[in-house]
């Protein structure tokens, strides 16, 4: 099955921290859908929640990392942050 970014909810949170750090979602739900640009990603537990933090290379070679988690199946976004350094 393939997903479509309406498929992918964002927490307020993730749309708060996108829209304040100028980051169009439109991007973050593409190279979700499409992660051959994923970097690297770790695994992580958080309150007993497993999560994952994902970094994105996009071709101006600047970094973005989204924090992620699989929920009933399904991906939801939980935060977006653009580091200002190039990879």
């Amino acid at each position: 099955m393939k997903l479509e970014s309406k498929q992918i909810p964002a927490t307020q949170y993730a749309e708060e921290r996108a829209s304040f750090r100028q980051v169009d979602l439109s991007k973050v739900y593409d190279i979700l859908l499409n992660p051959e640009n994923l970097l690297w990603g770790e695994q992580q537990m958080v309150n007993g929640e497993e999560r994952f933090n994902c970094y994105f290379v996009s071709k101006s070679r600047r970094t973005l990392r989204c924090i992620i988690k699989f929920e009933n199946g399904a991906v939801k976004l939980l935060n977006v942050i653009k580091p200002e350094r190039k990879w």
